[in-house]
């Protein structure tokens, strides 16, 4: 990655990660959406592919401003979404639905960014991707501690 060169912690980390999120993934008797798991998979590696391609262009022109290549990819990534949107603006107004598209767009979505975006250049790419597996470990913990949601049993439920 970069002409990084990868060490024994980064691979006994990124296995956990990874053994963690297949744990989080495991089919629990209803079987394995296909089409689902492979949209995760292609998701997974378009976020890589963006982390080591960031990486390398502040490694290569440290004077570009990944947050705003960051903002500039969303923002080219949303107007591919406008027609999803345009078929349904009939809550589009309601102050509920205003709240969430705020919260979600400058909370989750540009803080959380603008955030990843600032760090690559001082952290390693291998680093940035494996830190990127802890995703899912902070939602759950979000949703139990702060959501208050419970796991279900098959969530718990290791299968052989």
């Amino acid at each position: 990655m970069c002409g990084e060169r990868l060490t024994r912690t980064w691979l006994i980390s990124t296995v956990t990660a990874v053994t963690g999120c297949a744990l989080l993934m495991a089919p629990t008797g209803t079987g394995v959406d296909a089409l689902g798991l492979l949209a995760a998979t292609a998701s997974g590696v378009c976020y890589d592919l963006y982390t080591v391609y960031a990486k390398q262009l502040a490694t290569d022109h440290p004077g570009v401003r990944l947050p705003t290549v960051s903002a500039l990819s969303l923002l080219l990534g949303a107007v591919r979404l406008v027609p999803w949107m345009a078929a349904d603006t009939a809550t589009l107004g309601q102050p509920a639905t205003l709240g969430l598209i705020a919260w979600l767009g400058l909370a989750t979505t540009a803080l959380a960014y603008w955030l990843f975006s600032a760090g690559i250049p001082s952290t390693s790419a291998a680093a940035v991707g494996t830190l990127s597996l802890a995703e899912p470990l902070a939602a759950s913990f979000l949703g139990v501690f702060v959501l208050h949601e419970h796991l279900c049993a098959s969530l718990l439920q290791l299968q052989v």
